[in-house]
C-alpha cells in the first residue's frame, strides 16, 4: 500500500466520522496526513485490535478487509482527536492518520501513529 491509497481511505473516514468537516478540510487531508508501514512477522488482526482499544476508540472494523478506523487522542495533553485507518496484512501493518490542527501545529497525526507503532513493535 502506498500513501496515496491510504489518503483516499483517510478522506472517506474523515468525511464519515468528523463533525463539521468541509470540502476545504478534505482537500487538506493528503498534505496533513501521516503514513507508516510496519513490518511485524505474523501480526494478527486481533493483536492490532486489542492495541487500538487500549489507546482509543475503534469507530469501524472490517475483518474481511482487515481494516480498522479508529480515533486516538494525541497532541499536547492528548487533547486533539486523530482519525486513524489501520490495515493489516500477513507481515505488515499500514497506518494512516489525520488530525485537524489549530493555530499551533501539535503534530497530532504523527504522535498518534507513534503511539500505535510503539505498542505494535513489542510484537516483533
Amino acid at each position: 500500500m502506498k500513501k496515496e491509497q491510504m489518503d483516499q481511505l483517510l478522506v472517506k473516514a474523515v468525511k464519515k466520522y468528523e463533525l463539521g468537516v468541509t470540502p476545504k478540510i478534505l482537500e487538506k487531508v493528503p498534505q496533513k496526513s501521516e503514513f507508516e508501514e510496519l513490518e511485524i512477522e505474523d501480526i494478527s488482526f486481533l493483536i492490532v485490535r486489542d492495541n487500538l482499544i487500549a489507546l482509543g476508540k475503534i469507530l469501524d472494523e472490517n475483518e474481511n478487509k482487515k481494516m480498522f478506523t479508529a480515533c486516538i487522542n494525541s497532541g499536547v495533553a492528548n487533547s486533539n482527536p486523530c482519525i486513524l485507518v489501520v490495515l493489516t496484512a500477513k507481515n505488515r501493518v499500514y497506518i494512516g492518520a489525520f488530525a485537524r490542527e489549530g493555530l499551533i501545529n501539535q503534530h497530532s497525526a504523527h504522535k498518534a501513529i507513534q503511539k500505535l507503532s510503539t505498542q505494535l513493535k513489542k510484537y516483533k
